[in-house]
């Protein structure tokens, strides 16, 4: 009937039957299908991502400071790359693996541990010197880490 609270029909033994739907339920039913599409609009984003192909935002140094990058280790395919640095320079070590490693000192001048596709940073030694290093989870990879 035009105007009437809109209702639902059922057939039941062959007789139509009409029910009110009650407003409140259809205030509960509209709220649940916003937060229902909004979860899945969250679920998705977390799950796709922006992807790989999307530049990371790199921070501008402040006027006056030196745009100078620290020193970098790499680490890609299991194998390290050979570092000289200055004593006590900040060394950026970039694990460009998936597994996660560790640049352990043989003698315990340093240990830090870098998880896959990561970027960590050390502290170099003060003591000018080379420092051999290895990875405690694979020990058969080892580097030099020279301070002059």
């Amino acid at each position: 009937m035009p105007g009437d609270t809109p209702c639902m029909i059922e057939r039941f033994a062959n007789r139509m039957l009409r029910r009110h739907v009650p407003p409140f339920m259809k205030r509960i039913t509209g709220s649940l299908v916003v937060c229902v599409g909004a979860g899945l609009f969250t679920a998705g984003a977390l799950l796709f991502g922006p992807g790989e192909d999307t530049p990371v935002p790199s921070a501008a140094p402040a006027p006056g400071a030196s745009a100078t990058a620290p020193p970098t280790l790499g680490i890609s395919g299991f194998k390290f790359a050979s570092i000289t640095v200055k004593p006590g320079a900040s060394v950026a070590i970039a694990n460009r693996d998936d597994a996660t490693h560790t640049v352990t000192a043989d003698k315990g001048a340093f240990n830090t541990k870098a998880s896959g596709k990561s970027t960590v940073s050390l502290r170099a030694p003060t003591k000018p010197g080379t420092y051999t290093f290895f990875c405690a989870i694979h020990p058969e990879m080892r580097g030099t880490l020279t301070v002059k």
